[in-house]
């Protein structure tokens, strides 16, 4: 363990849509309408609401990475808000497969409200993941704490704290409910550590397989199994081994413009920048 603390690099993304989820049920918002509120200051409740959510999750989780014994020297903040997308300009398809849902016009307020405080770190072009990336490059090994749910921070080796928290199950695979009927959760996964050649080859098998979450598709008939046999197989010469995939599917000159396309899409931060 080291002497000094370490700087916790938090994604505020997934934060506001956890915070949001929570907040405001059907139920509230009929109520609401009996006692005559307005659309107005329904808006304003909930996003005061979801605010207050957000800032007590944030303490909390900052409280458990310190009951693990790793001390805290600073904590940093990252938001998107990318207008000028640098992975939607290259790809129109980046993302048009997220549709929106109730919690959507939600999540857009609070994220106003949050990037109007200005304590979140943005960039006009790039994600929230992207700038996590960066500051990990610029502060060195083994001075951060990556802070997030998002699989994709993955690429990024170093030490992750991750605040999910499962639900219970009993040994039929059914949720266990408390005594109020809530669903019991488990600790949160916590605290675990990436190496680099693990983030490499998270990257690598992105790469083969794509990413439906963001709209970003793999090579035909490459699933998860299959891009790890080629990782294997390839040992240290994984981006060569991609590559080759890339021509073998769309041909040379294609495949050469597929491969680094797709090295923007899916790669985070300065490493992959064209």
């Amino acid at each position: 363990m080291k002497d000094n603390g370490y700087i916790v690099l938090f994604d505020y993304d997934s934060m506001i849509y956890k915070a949001v989820w929570y907040i405001a049920t059907l139920q509230d918002i009929r109520k609401w309408f009996k006692e005559g509120r307005t659309k107005e200051w329904m808006r304003k409740e909930i996003v005061l609401l979801t605010l207050n959510r957000l800032s007590n999750m944030t303490d909390a989780i900052l409280l458990d990475i310190e009951e693990t014994d790793v001390p805290i020297d600073s904590v940093e903040y990252f938001l998107t808000d990318c207008p000028k997308s640098v992975r939607k300009e290259i790809s129109p398809i980046y993302k048009a497969n997220r549709k929106g849902n109730r919690l959507t016009k939600w999540v857009k307020l609070v994220r106003k409200e949050v990037l109007a405080m200005n304590f979140a770190a943005v960039d006009p072009q790039w994600e929230a993941d992207d700038l996590i990336k960066d500051r990990a490059v610029e502060i060195g090994d083994d001075g951060y704490i990556i802070c997030s749910i998002d699989k994709d921070l993955h690429q990024i080796h170093g030490i992750h704290f991750d605040y999910y928290r499962p639900t219970a199950k009993d040994e039929n695979g059914k949720p266990l409910l408390d005594h109020n009927g809530d669903k019991v959760k488990n600790p949160c996964r916590g605290l675990s550590y990436i190496t680099e050649t693990e983030a490499n080859r998270f990257f690598w098998k992105q790469m083969l397989t794509g990413d439906a979450t963001d709209n970003i598709k793999g090579l035909k008939g490459v699933g998860p199994k299959r891009a790890e046999k080629f990782i294997i197989e390839a040992e240290n010469s994984l981006e060569d081994m991609v590559k080759g995939k890339y021509i073998d599917h769309f041909g040379e000159d294609e495949g050469i413009a597929q491969f680094e396309m797709h090295k923007v899409l899916i790669g985070l931060g300065i490493d992959h920048r064209p």
